[in-house]
């Protein structure tokens, strides 16, 4: 008798146990099936048929093999991160149709990848791989919430710009641009950061047209920190005037005067130069009511 009562304990002790372990889910990968896209909310997108979690990795590798893809999106959804790789479409389309892709990790793109009509909202920074272009495109917001970069260029990576915005929600991100790697201001859209740290050796091209630059498309909240190289090109619709003033950046510092503002030069241009564009020329002024602006001459 005495024996059955240990052994009734003993089980119930074993079952209070299991019954108070917290369950460690492990992070999935979720692999995109759908060879040139279709809809990320359906199940049957998926190889598992099940549409990523907060905990999957939301992967696009060799199935997705027609290039250029498109991945529709029909609700709100949910990642880990992003990741793919060169066996898959070289370039995907993510149109959001007004939804949000919230992601909880840092996200190493590996496939050209353009975000349209929708939100990109990362806990952590996006990486932009060698000879990958990340393009914000029309209607776009990319937003990152934690205190890393909210982009980090790789050598050979470019970030394009191209109708969409991408912005802190806290206000507290920066840009980063290594060595060898492209900034694209393509005419329209906007980024705004905290800090911008574009590498000596990087370029920041600038498509000029009337309506995208007359005011500035890049808002620093801070200090300028390095800006690269630039290189001007101008759009179909671009009228040259002399005498038009375009703005470049915007820096903004409330806690000091304009002329304690620490605002970093391109290399290859310095206060006052004249720069040379497609038959047109441009003189550069880096302080102009916090403001970095070209004039047309």
């Amino acid at each position: 008798m005495k024996s059955n009562v240990t052994k009734k304990r003993l089980c119930w002790n074993i079952y209070l146990l299991l019954a108070l372990t917290p369950v460690i889910v492990s992070a999935g990968l979720a692999q995109y099936k759908v060879d040139g896209g279709s809809e990320w909310n359906k199940a049957e997108s998926w190889v598992d048929e099940k549409v990523p979690t907060i905990n999957d990795t939301a992967y696009f590798g060799f199935q997705m093999g027609t290039d250029p893809a498109k991945i529709s999106f029909t609700a709100d959804a949910e990642a880990k991160n992003i990741s793919g790789d060169s066996k898959g479409s070289e370039s995907i389309t993510f149109d959001m149709n007004k939804h949000t892709l919230s992601l909880k990790n840092e996200s190493k793109l590996n496939n050209n990848i353009t975000v349209i009509n929708g939100t990109w909202q990362a806990t952590n920074q996006f990486v932009v791989s060698s000879g990958i272009t990340f393009t914000v495109g029309r209607g776009a917001l990319i937003q990152a919430t934690g205190s890393l970069n909210e982009v980090q260029v790789d050598s050979g990576g470019t970030l394009k710009i191209d109708g969409g915005r991408l912005e802190p929600k806290n206000g507290k991100r920066d840009i980063s641009i290594s060595s060898g790697g492209n900034l694209i201001l393509a005419g329209s859209g906007s980024l705004e950061v905290r800090y911008v740290e574009l590498d000596n050796d990087s370029t920041t091209t600038v498509i000029l047209n009337n309506k995208g630059y007359e005011n500035a498309p890049f808002q620093v909240n801070g200090n300028v920190n390095k800006l690269g190289k630039l290189v001007l090109k101008t759009g179909s619709d671009y009228n040259h005037k002399a005498g038009n003033k375009l703005v470049l950046i915007n820096y903004e510092n409330r806690n000091r005067k304009d002329a304690e503002i620490e605002v970093a030069e391109f290399v290859n241009a310095k206060e006052g130069a004249i720069i040379k564009s497609e038959g047109h020329q441009f003189k550069i002024n880096y302080h102009d009511e916090s403001r970095i602006t070209l004039t047309a001459i």
